[in-house]
């Protein structure tokens, strides 16, 4: 079974988004986005909430990550509608478990706040990778949707950018 890894950009205070959904705020230079294209070697598939698949769909993008097996989590969108995409409607957990049993390479879980912290409450999300980015937001979409992670985090790697984005690399307790 492959692990699922949230990799995300969050701010100093938790939020990886504005409570809109835009995410302009957080640093994105040559530095990061060269980082971000080296990590998505390193999966096979992604997961993601209904929210963060539309901010894709709002720029045309009916596969964001179409290097990737595609998996879009959501209780309202029908999957006829978005072939190029495999959307989830029922059985979440038991869906994530498949997606990690059948994959190749890890599963990058790439948002939202919500699936998250459902995902950690049912013990699926194996690592969780920030680029803490130096910024305050103030509110936002929380990181967890306000969750608490339990049994904690166990850092196992870091990397500070020039821009001061911090890469935490973190294997969570199960």
């Amino acid at each position: 079974m492959q692990k699922l890894i949230y990799y995300v950009a969050v701010s100093l205070d938790g939020f990886i988004a504005r409570e809109d959904g835009s995410f302009s705020d957080f640093i994105m230079d040559d530095e990061i986005v060269a980082h971000f294209m080296e990590s998505l070697e390193q999966f096979g598939a992604v997961l993601m909430g209904r929210k963060t698949y539309q901010l894709g769909l709002a720029e045309g993008k009916t596969n964001p990550y179409p290097m990737l097996e595609s998996h879009v989590i959501t209780r309202s969108l029908k999957a006829e509608a978005y072939p190029d995409v495999n959307i989830i409607t029922s059985n979440i957990k038991d869906a994530v478990r498949e997606v990690k049993e059948s994959a190749e390479k890890p599963v990058w879980l790439c948002g939202g706040g919500e699936l998250a912290g459902e995902l950690s409450d049912a013990g699926l999300i194996d690592e969780v990778w920030l680029k803490l980015n130096p910024i305050v937001l103030g509110r936002g979409i929380a990181l967890f949707a306000n969750r608490a992670i339990t049994g904690g985090l166990a850092l196992r790697d870091q990397q500070v950018l020039k821009s001061g984005v911090v890469i935490l690399k973190y294997k969570a307790a199960q």
